[in-house]
């Protein structure tokens, strides 16, 4: 019989964290102006559901506290700017991914 190294204790693992929205704004240099049909925290149900199938996590870099959710252009009449029926919050966002998620969004009027 050959003598070795016995088993290794067990060790103990830890739980899987929770994922939390950053508290850091994310800095962009400029905003983009769109539509969009809410906005949710990071971390929010509804936010991950539209995360998860772009490979993304509230934690991810560059998402933000708050994303935007199917987001869309402003309309451009002869008048002032609009959003349409389905998007009707206007938000101010660093960039979009699809033109479906608004990352690191606020609120926002429109502007002529």
């Amino acid at each position: 019989m050959a003598l070795g190294l016995g088993p290794l204790p067990p060790t103990r693992r830890r739980a899987a964290k929770r994922a939390t929205a950053s508290s850091t704004p994310i800095s962009c240099s400029t905003k983009t102006t769109v539509c969009c049909a809410s906005l949710e925290a990071s971390n929010d149900a509804a936010a991950v559901a539209a995360l998860t199938p772009l490979g993304l996590t509230p934690t991810s870099t560059n998402v933000g506290a708050t994303i935007g959710l199917a987001c869309v252009v402003p309309i451009i009449t002869l008048g002032p700017k609009s959003c349409p029926t389905t998007a009707t919050v206007p938000a101010s966002c660093c960039s979009t991914l699809l033109g479906l998620v608004g990352f690191s969004c606020t609120s926002t009027t429109l502007t002529t």
